[in-house]
């Protein structure tokens, strides 16, 4: 392996630890896409909002507002959001790739958040807010450990706390005070809120993730993952399933405990069933096994 290839898999491999894929692919591509969707319906409403009531209602030029930093790095941030939107749902994506979307996305578009506070200090204040809402519905949404929350969360925040420890003019939030303690105490103000919405975002994930674990763990019979029941009988029902170490789909059949009749009949009945399953000679020919309680039959396809 090269040296650039080397970084390439390192850097892939940083991007997407952490995401849970423990329901497949398809859940967190559906969840990335949900996040964007939200993110940008709010987000657009939003500025629509600000384009109104700048323009409509105090009279502000219209070009000069749609040029300003406030109202571009809304729209950025906006559009940011419906390229995620567009892309989690279109596109048949890798875990790299959705490690990659999820990270990128959350930090360029709070980085675009950011441009709103350069040349007005009285926006700081929406801006975190915008960016509490923002961690948190990603949190709440996509399947990802604490950890990843809590470094995507203070990523997403640390643009906004540059750009307030960088600026130099003086403020005139507090009239009353001098010009360097209205800045430490802005700049205060900022770093606080930015713990505080990466500790938040970073408790609900944990709380969302360990209530995930813990269905999922609910939904296992040894090495397989029972995802939707697709059948039943008399005797019992059959669910779709994967293995969860082949990663392979498998139905399971389950019989029910509360079936009467007699033990070893029902037991000589359920074995000639999976012996015939076994002897199938179709293209998804089926291996079947035996386990209680309950007892079940493993069929992969």
């Amino acid at each position: 392996m090269t040296g650039a290839e080397a970084a390439e898999s390192g850097t892939g491999a940083v991007l997407e630890r952490g995401l849970d894929t423990s329901n497949g692919l398809d859940f967190v591509r559906e969840r990335l896409a949900l996040v964007g969707k939200t993110l940008f319906l709010v987000s657009f409403g939003f500025y629509l909002f600000l384009l109104a009531s700048m323009v409509l209602v105090g009279g502000a030029p219209f070009v000069a507002v749609v040029k300003g930093p406030i109202a571009s790095g809304h729209l950025a941030a906006s559009w940011t959001m419906g390229l995620l939107w567009l892309l989690a749902r279109r596109a048949r994506l890798s875990v790299r790739s959705l490690g990659t979307l999820d990270a990128v996305s959350i930090v360029v578009a709070c980085g675009f958040l950011s441009i709103m506070t350069m040349n007005d200090e009285g926006q700081i204040l929406q801006v975190l807010l915008a960016l509490t809402v923002t961690v948190m519905i990603r949190a709440i949404l996509v399947p990802s450990r604490p950890r990843r929350t809590m470094v995507l969360s203070a990523l997403a925040f640390l643009p906004t706390v540059v750009v307030c420890i960088a600026r130099h003019s003086p403020t005139a939030l507090l009239p009353g005070f001098t010009a360097a303690y209205q800045k430490q105490y802005m700049t205060l103000n900022t770093v606080l809120w930015s713990i505080l919405g990466t500790t938040l975002a970073t408790i609900v994930s944990r709380v969302t993730y360990g209530l995930r674990q813990q269905v999922a763990e609910a939904n296992e019979l040894g090495q397989y993952v029972v995802e939707e029941k697709i059948g039943g009988g008399g005797m019992g029902e059959v669910w779709r399933a994967r293995h969860r170490l082949l990663i392979r789909p498998a139905a399971i059949k389950l019989i029910r405990p509360q079936v009467s009749g007699d033990p070893e009949l029902l037991l000589r009945r359920f074995e000639r069933e999976a012996r015939a399953t076994a002897a199938l000679k179709s293209p998804h020919r089926c291996s079947s096994t035996t386990s209680a309680p309950p007892r079940m039959a493993g069929c992969t396809t």
